[in-house]
């Protein structure tokens, strides 16, 4: 009886499978696959991608977007965008990619239209040494006027940090680097850059720090109806 028992019982099993593995590929037969491209190992920001960080997986055509990587040609000359983290195993998008528009030969990415400024920082200024390269800041302006109250005022929104440094000229992720902070360069519109240099010498900048997540559409606002301005060119 307890033979019956085992036979019987491992002959469900075996129908069981067989009916599993049909699904399966009937399933397979039925469902349209198409390869994208994923990531073998993390990716971090700035990283020059090359064919032995990722590999190719399909997945139902169903699943596919516009901004998923498709083929390994598509990844030629690319680096992962700044502040941008592929989690191994991560399908790859388009807009993991660093943008073009940024110059190739800048040794801080700066766009065409802008220029690196210095900002003489401490660890006051630099919020406690707690923004980063590569995160958006806004620009305050403290004016301290001659029989007048200070006056106060936003002058450039989402300016980008290219690199903060210590008071020898190191990059504060280096190893030999001092923990505080003397210089940040920021990335200001060309046009812009005498105004900046007018502004903090006349007065004192401080930063507004922003989330490392925040999308900005255009980096180095000038506010242009601040009153700071001609406050500065009087």
């Amino acid at each position: 009886m307890k033979y019956l028992r085992s036979k019987w019982l491992w002959v469900i099993i075996i129908v069981c499978v067989a009916n599993i593995s049909g699904f399966v590929v009937l399933l397979q037969k039925s469902v349209e696959w198409v390869d994208v491209v994923v990531a073998n190992s993390a990716l971090t920001d700035r990283h020059l991608i090359s064919e032995d960080d990722v590999s190719i997986k399909q997945i139902p055509k169903s699943w596919l977007s516009d901004d998923m990587v498709t083929h390994l040609n598509q990844l030629s000359d690319v680096r992962v965008a700044r502040m941008t983290h592929i989690p191994a195993g991560s399908i790859i998008y388009k807009s993991h990619f660093e943008s073009s528009d940024l110059s190739s030969n800048s040794l801080y990415q700066l766009y065409e239209h802008q220029v690196a400024v210095p900002f003489s920082t401490d660890l006051n200024l630099s919020l406690g040494n707690t923004v980063t390269v590569g995160q958006y800041v806004d620009l305050l302006l403290v004016l301290s006027l001659r029989n007048q109250p200070t006056m106060v005022d936003w002058i450039f929104k989402d300016v980008r940090i290219l690199a903060i440094k210590d008071r020898n000229g190191l990059n504060m992720d280096e190893a030999k680097a001092q923990k505080i902070p003397a210089l940040i360069l920021f990335a200001i519109n060309q046009d812009d850059a005498q105004d900046f240099y007018r502004a903090q010498k006349a007065g004192q900048i401080r930063l507004v720090a922003h989330g490392l997540d925040r999308i900005v559409r255009e980096e180095a606002l000038k506010n242009e109806s601040s009153e700071c301005w001609s406050q500065l060119y009087e």
